[in-house]
């Protein structure tokens, strides 16, 4: 039988904190999804959901200072990226446990990633969850891919950040989507907008690159080329003449205005019955310091579209 509501969580790094607050908001309505698909974050927020254990992962992520972060992102300098997202699993093995199974959750569950060859969307509806979640998030240039049957997989957001259309095949007849990624080109306006709101701080993903440089000096103790690599991390003080975006944020914008483009193509073709579109843009994929503006921006967005989730229910 056709399973009712489908919730689809959409990939956009700590854009994706939002979801807690999402999935809080349709459940203190008294909906629960009869089926998650997750995509990127949206995997780990969701196999969070389905495992029980979103709550205690919320309490204690809040609960972390930026330095307890910040260990976990930790720099691999292999030449298929940059950060080894490894101990991000190890802290997810704490709420799942490493030998749990997508097929034995008891709401059904798929996880997103990208085929690197093919570029065909790859859906996990079966085999280890934290295996299929270290392939979700695996974005292009910072962290490194995964192997997977013969072939290398990279983050969802590639092909399909917002999977909709895998929610259908599953069997949704009413699907919720929780968009990360509106448009980029509002980019300047949304961000104003949350300056008068009074929660946007000076920092994007810029304020991390720094502390990466360091913390690869320290451990590799490179001499002439810590020089070199240092400009790289840079948050931007020689850029600043030339007005030129350090390496991070060129990625971090590529990818997001991929991932964008490719969330405007699925909503043209695959309609959500409730589309929830949290105003983030001011949030850079790994910038964990606005995580509770996440959360909050997470309910308004749910605030905005209330009557057609009430349409829903009814």
């Amino acid at each position: 039988m056709a399973k009712k509501i489908g919730l689809v969580l959409g990939s956009g790094g700590m854009r994706g904190l939002a979801h807690i607050s999402v999935i809080e908001y349709l459940n203190a309505l008294g909906i629960k999804p009869d089926l998650v698909v997750g995509a990127s974050i949206g995997s780990i927020i969701g196999a969070l959901y389905c495992a029980g254990k979103l709550e205690d992962f919320k309490k204690d992520f809040f609960g972390m200072s930026k330095t307890q972060v910040m260990r976990y992102f930790y720099p691999a300098m292999s030449k298929s990226g940059l950060l080894n997202a490894d101990k991000i699993i190890d802290y997810l093995k704490k709420y799942i446990p490493v030998d749990a199974k997508i097929e034995d959750f008891e709401i059904p569950l798929a996880i997103i990633a990208t085929d690197f060859e093919s570029g065909r969307t790859v859906v996990f509806r079966k085999g280890k969850v934290l295996a299929a979640i270290r392939a979700s998030i695996s974005i292009p240039g910072v962290f490194i891919p995964v192997h997977y049957n013969k072939g290398l997989l990279v983050d969802a957001g590639v092909s399909n950040p917002l999977p909709i259309d895998v929610a259908r095949r599953m069997g949704a007849r009413k699907v919720i989507a929780v968009n990360l990624q509106p448009a980029v080109s509002r980019k300047k306006e949304l961000v104003a907008e949350k300056k008068k709101e009074g929660f946007v701080s000076s920092a994007g993903i810029s304020h991390l690159s720094q502390k990466y440089a360091d913390m690869i000096k320290q451990t590799w103790r490179f001499n002439v080329n810590s020089r070199w690599l240092s400009s790289w991390f840079d948050a931007g003080k020689k850029e600043k003449k030339k007005s030129l975006p350090n390496m991070f944020d060129i990625m971090a914008q590529s990818v997001q205005i991929l991932m964008y483009q490719n969330t405007r193509l699925m909503l043209q073709k695959h309609k959500a019955d409730v589309l929830i579109e949290p105003n983030l843009l001011n949030i850079s994929l790994l910038d964990y310091s606005k995580s509770k503006g996440a959360l909050e921006e997470g309910f308004r967005a749910c605030e905005r579209v209330k009557p057609k989730i009430m349409t829903l229910l009814r």
